[in-house]
């Protein structure tokens, strides 16, 4: 990241083993200082409007490509939509649904009391053996 102003970007430094390598790395940084120049004498020649819309309009266009901008955006969408998601009551359930899961309670309840009627049987009859 080089600093140009009081905003900061990218620069794509040339391949190490370029043979000219040094002359393309100082052409960019010379090129990227008249660009800041340039930028910082636009800016200064700006009414205090233009400047104030131009700080606006900065603050919402971040440097980057489209896919990189449009990355935080996508994943605060999608975790938007997983919140509302999870977060919806249950549908309602039709009436025969409900008349089922009620009819599985019943039986699991059954289910429940018979076993510890069986275990409460065996404790009775455990110490009450021909043997003991």
């Amino acid at each position: 990241m080089v600093p140009s102003g009081d905003q900061w970007h990218t620069l794509q430094w040339p391949q190490r083993d370029a043979k000219d390598w040094q002359k393309k790395l100082n052409a960019k940084l010379q090129r990227d200082e008249r660009n800041r120049r340039r930028r910082e004498r636009r800016l200064a020649r700006m009414s205090p409007d233009e400047r104030a819309k131009y700080e606006e309009w900065v603050k919402y266009h971040r440097p980057g490509s489209e896919i990189e901008r449009s990355k935080p955006r996508a994943a605060k969408k999608s975790a938007e939509e997983f919140k509302k998601r999870t977060e919806q009551p249950e549908r309602p359930i039709s009436p025969e649904l409900a008349a089922l899961r009620a009819q599985a309670a019943y039986l699991e309840a059954e289910r429940d009391r018979y076993r510890a009627m069986a275990q409460a049987e065996q404790h009775q009859t455990a110490g009450n053996g021909v043997f003991d």
